[in-house]
């Protein structure tokens, strides 16, 4: 009798230690979604970015859908997290005491034809004239470049989109 309880335990134990590992796996499975159904418009402008619906749910890359809102993903690898935040702002002017405090020198023509790339005031990315994001940019905070190293030296980085 007792050898049938032992054998009854040491089944039953196994059971559960199996049943535990199994269901702590992850889980995978394969799901139908709808690919690019749905447009995306950020005040009233149409955006191009892929997008997927699934259970009535649409869903949009964050990074895209961040810059779409004039803002910045950064992505911390050690919490696995991806935040949300304002543009980084350009780096303060350092002067002496006796020098004086440049402003930046506007461009004497601000005709969009005469320069090769535009950035803004309130972001530290520069576009080709054609991105989709230089139409976000307002009159006022336009910054013209006519070149890559230009935009560079003035502390802009390129952007994700056009990658000009």
């Amino acid at each position: 009798m007792k050898t049938k309880i032992k054998t009854f335990a040491a089944g039953f134990l196994t059971a559960i230690l199996l049943f535990v590992t199994v269901s702590a796996a992850p889980v995978q499975e394969t799901i139908d979604v709808i690919f690019n159904s749905i447009n995306i418009t950020v005040d009233g402008q149409k955006v191009e970015v892929d997008n997927i619906m699934y259970n009535g749910t649409t869903y949009a890359p964050l990074r895209a859908v961040a810059e779409m809102l004039g803002k910045e993903v950064a992505w911390n690898g050690e919490t696995n997290t991806a935040a949300i935040q304002n543009p980084i702002s350009q780096e303060a002017t350092v002067c002496t005491p006796n020098q004086q405090i440049q402003e930046p020198q506007e461009p004497q023509s601000q005709n969009i034809v005469d320069y090769k790339y535009i950035g803004s005031k309130n972001s530290d990315k520069y576009h080709e004239k054609n991105c989709r994001w230089v139409e976000e940019i307002k009159d006022e905070n336009a910054v013209y470049f006519n070149s890559k190293e230009e935009a560079v030296q003035a502390g802009y980085e390129s952007c994700g989109t056009c990658k000009p």
